[in-house]
């Protein structure tokens, strides 16, 4: 499924809005990206795909644009807000832009809190999209 998925979507670019903090361990420090009807669309073919129609990618206590926060985590860490900011502060992004070329499926565990939870990330499909032709 993931394979028709990506023959039928061309790669694309999403700029990058902000790096940013928060208090979910998935989100110790991150990109947050803007959204764009490439990503919102990839959502909803992932989600047909992949998923029973009685379940979602997201929140069932948010709608999916509201649950939607498309962002590239850089660090997986317990800190407090203070060093998170100042490390976020620290970084300088060598671009603006993010390129998608590929879909992969990662497993993860149920509950992600832990160091443990990042070790136990597995790869188990990847698929590349479609080439943009300029």
């Amino acid at each position: 499924r993931l394979m028709t998925i990506a023959e039928t979507t061309v790669s694309f670019d999403v700029d990058i809005k902000e790096i940013d903090v928060d208090e979910p361990f998935s989100k110790t420090i991150f990109l947050r990206l803007q959204r764009s009807m490439h990503l919102q669309e990839l959502l909803q073919q992932i989600s047909q795909a992949l998923l029973h129609p009685s379940q979602t990618l997201v929140s069932s206590k948010k709608t999916t644009s509201e649950a939607f926060d498309p962002h590239i985590s850089l660090l997986y860490q317990r800190l407090d807000r203070k060093t998170k900011d100042a490390i976020a502060q620290s970084l300088q992004l060598p671009l603006r832009r993010i390129r998608f070329d590929e879909i992969r499926v990662v497993r993860a565990p149920s509950q992600f809190l832990t160091q443990d939870d990042v070790k136990a990330l597995q790869s188990i499909s990847a698929q590349k999209l479609r080439e943009r032709i300029i």
